[in-house]
């Protein structure tokens, strides 16, 4: 779509060729080493007509899945913008244990609702105050110079402490200063507060400086004076004009695309079961005359039902007669009225399923999903619809490693095991 804009407006493909960096569209697997300044990120999953998601999320639920999301979510130097139809509590992280689920619900979580979503690290509670309080001492010892500050700049644990206002450009800073006390190295680990945190900060275009808290108390006027030679520094660049290093544009070459349209999966229907009426007491049950009521439960039942089990039958027709419990002389009782009927059946691992007249099992590819509580053992599920169920939820997913496949088609819908 975007090739197709840009050979439909010259003037966008120009301006899309002048940039510093090539606009990029790419997926999951192979967006690691790319970056850019904004990334438009999509969730391409969304709930059902029922309104259900399904915890299938393609690769982040495999193996080692919270990677390739971390990679993901850590390609843009300065903004994300999410695009997700999934809000952050549909995704039921109890009914997955991969590592990968729970982390796009945290990442969700935090994309709609900011750092309040974050866990609160109780531990660092005592350090947070140590360095704020330096860094007061040191805003205040800043302002009394002169200078225009502002504390606390930023969301996360990379907060820049203090940061030097511009005078000449409104909104703009010439310095960032990170306050350094003692208890600040319980904060996070040595390769954080050393090697990740200035680098990140410098990505986004900060000048910084660290202040430790022993050389303040140590001589606060040599702190004093680097502080305002570094400011002196930075303003000076400022006027200068520090060069931006633009990268060459990428040739330009004809772009071909694959195109898929969109499948309408009609597969996924709602089970109902068949409610029988009361019929009689036992005693009518065994007595020759229920025939042909049994049989009329039957067809009923299988017009309503099918593919059905012959053992959900039998449940229905003692059901109608108050039997609560089968037994043998009922399951023989049943099974000489169910050879009375002709009827379309079928045989899977010593299950017997009745079809309709114009159903034909081998070309039968819809399911009925679970709803309200009704869920079907799988004894009393045709391998038909079991398999059209596999193949829904491999459409949805995309891609699913087998125990994963087996465990979302026997949560999602039935109860038992699935033997592929």
């Amino acid at each position: 779509m975007l090739a197709d804009e840009l050979r439909n407006a010259p003037e966008l493909e120009q301006f899309a060729n002048g940039m510093y960096e090539p606009i990029l569209v790419k997926n999951l697997e192979n967006v690691q080493g790319d970056e850019r300044d904004v990334i438009l990120f999509s969730i391409g999953y969304g709930p059902d007509r029922e309104g259900r998601v399904c915890m299938n999320f393609g690769p982040v639920n495999q193996d080692g899945g919270w990677r390739r999301l971390n990679v993901a979510i850590s390609r843009a130097r300065k903004e994300m913008i999410v695009f997700s139809v999934i809000r952050p509590e549909q995704i039921d992280v109890s009914r997955s244990r991969s590592e990968g689920v729970a982390g796009l619900r945290g990442f969700l979580d935090f994309a709609a609702k900011g750092s309040s979503a974050l866990p609160v690290r109780k531990s660092a509670d005592g350090a947070k105050r140590d360095s704020a309080a330096f860094a007061r001492t040191i805003a205040e010892a800043l302002t009394d110079e002169g200078y225009q500050v502002k504390l606390g700049i930023g969301q996360s644990d990379y907060k820049i402490d203090i940061g030097v206002i511009d005078p000449d450009k409104d909104g703009e800073y010439l310095l960032g200063i990170l306050c350094e006390s003692e208890s600040n190295f319980a904060l996070t680990n040595a390769r954080d507060r050393n090697i990740v945190q200035p680098s990140v900060l410098a990505g986004l275009g900060w000048r910084i400086v660290n202040v430790h808290i022993l050389d303040w108390l140590d001589n606060e006027k040599k702190v004093m004076a680097y502080l305002e030679g570094e400011i002196d520094r930075a303003k000076q660049a400022a006027i200068d004009g520090e060069p931006v290093i633009q990268a060459q544009p990428a040739p330009k070459k004809e772009l071909t695309f694959e195109r898929e349209e969109p499948v309408t999966d009609d597969s996924e229907q709602v089970y109902t079961p068949y409610v029988p009426e009361v019929i009689g007491d036992s005693e009518y049950y065994y007595d020759h005359s229920s025939d042909s009521r049994i049989r009329r439960l039957i067809n009923a039942a299988v017009e309503k039902e099918a593919p059905v089990s012959k053992n959900t039958l039998m449940r229905y027709a003692l059901t109608a007669f108050g039997i609560k419990k089968p037994g043998v002389k009922s399951e023989a009782r049943f099974g000489e009225v169910f050879a009375q009927l002709e009827l379309n059946t079928t045989e899977r691992h010593g299950n017997v399923f009745v079809w309709r007249k114009n159903q034909l099992p081998e070309e039968y590819d819809v399911f009925r999903a679970a709803a309200n509580g009704e869920k079907r053992k799988l004894d009393d599920v045709a391998t038909e619809e079991i398999s059209a169920a596999v193949v829904h939820i491999l459409r949805t997913a995309v891609s699913l490693d087998r125990a994963e496949l087996v465990k979302e088609t026997v949560n999602e819908n039935f109860t038992g095991y699935i033997r592929l």
